[in-house]
């Protein structure tokens, strides 16, 4: 049997919204990168994979994150019959995930002038 707490809950649905929020797998990175070499790619394949990489090297950077839409964040979790939580586990991950959406945005840049979003 495996306990976990609603604070291991909190910590992994950050850590969670974290990686989602800045960093892409190694192999899409690589497929991106593939694109580039690519000698068939069209200029326009090359631009889009080249305009990707260069968002995700942004957002690795843990300020911006990779997809700065207005989109709802959806969380699913499953739990085995042998788990046992000791709290609320929506409560635990709803927390999280409004905290992260609530968070204070950085400026944005617009005609060279700093926008608060």
């Amino acid at each position: 049997m495996l306990v976990v707490s609603r604070e291991a809950l909190r910590a992994l649905s950050e850590a969670a919204f974290g990686d989602i929020n800045h960093y892409l797998r190694p192999g899409h990175l690589q497929q991106l990168r593939n694109i580039l070499d690519d000698k068939e790619a069209s200029d326009n394949d090359k631009f889009v994979a080249f305009d990707f990489l260069k968002n995700a090297n942004i957002a690795a950077g843990g300020v911006l994150p990779m997809c700065q839409d207005t989109g709802t964040a959806i969380i699913m979790g499953k739990k085995g019959f042998r788990v046992i939580t000791d709290g609320d586990d929506e409560a635990a991950l709803r927390r999280r995930r409004a905290r992260r959406l609530s968070a204070p945005q950085p400026a944005l840049f617009a005609g060279g002038a700093a926008v608060d979003v």
